[in-house]
């Protein structure tokens, strides 16, 4: 299994020193390519390149004006330049998994028929995934805790999407952190096999979430083992960080361990 962190493109020292460090990846912000000038954009994309740590994946997948639950013919060509866009530039990258979070784009608006909005989600995810694909990038949906989005909040729930889109570049992601909120446990689910892709570790907390300091302080080894029993093969600390530097090797020590 490959280790990276989630950042942003600008954050130059950072994934300087995550390389030296021993990173595999970095996991980058889609949003942030998508929305980024194209002067920005190059100078952003040669640092990258510079320093050599490869972004193997994306989260923050969609924003704009991006609008799932519209059937405009509008709404739909906004949602197809976003597409493109950031399929184009996150290729470019050399990106291979865009992880479709977006508590706020994905959640159901108010009044809205839900089976109804199952199905435009549906729609929406398998488009994109073939979309997507064609830059050889997978989608991977990630369920959110419900204090973050009012579906898709457990991997159940995101497996079932996953399987329920059809197109086998449409995969599911497990987050530690939502996992716990949402009370689920770290079963290994033989059903699961071939669609977990991705996931995201960190040491939940009643407060948030945080880098890792030791491997004893959680079941990180029990998440590790049914993400693996899935599929996955590419595994991102997304949490807070006060200090970077000190904080990043322990937590890569922690990952090492599993």
């Amino acid at each position: 299994m490959k280790f990276g962190f989630t950042t942003s493109l600008g954050e130059v020292e950072k994934l300087r020193l995550a390389k030296e460090l021993g990173y595999d990846y970095a996991e980058l912000n889609f949003g942030q390519l998508v929305g980024t000038g194209d002067e920005d954009f190059e100078r952003m994309f040669d640092d990258v390149v510079s320093i050599g740590l490869p972004t193997l994946c994306c989260n923050c997948f969609l924003g704009g004006d991006v609008n799932i639950y519209s059937d405009t013919a509008e709404a739909k060509a906004v949602n197809e330049a976003w597409l493109v866009k950031g399929g184009e530039r996150a290729a470019r990258l050399g990106v291979k998994k865009v992880v479709f979070g977006s508590g706020g784009k994905k959640s159901v608006p108010d009044g809205m028929d839900r089976t109804a909005a199952y199905k435009m989600l549906c729609d929406f995810t398998a488009h994109a995934g073939e979309v997507l694909a064609r830059y050889g990038i997978t989608l991977v949906i990630e369920p959110l805790r419900s204090a973050e989005s009012n579906i898709i909040n457990t991997v159940a729930d995101g497996v079932r999407l996953a399987r329920d889109c059809g197109n086998p570049d449409v995969k599911c992601l497990g987050d530690i952190y939502h996992m716990v909120q949402m009370g689920e446990s770290f079963d290994i689910v033989p059903e699961y096999a071939g669609l977990l892709s991705h996931c995201h570790i960190s040491r939940p907390t009643a407060n948030g979430r945080t880098y890792m300091s030791n491997v004893n302080e959680f079941d990180y080894a029990g998440f590790i083992a049914m993400m693996k029993a899935g599929g996955c093969d590419t595994c991102s600390i997304e949490a807070g960080c006060s200090d970077f530097a000190s904080e990043a090797p322990a937590a890569l020590a922690v990952l090492r361990q599993l």
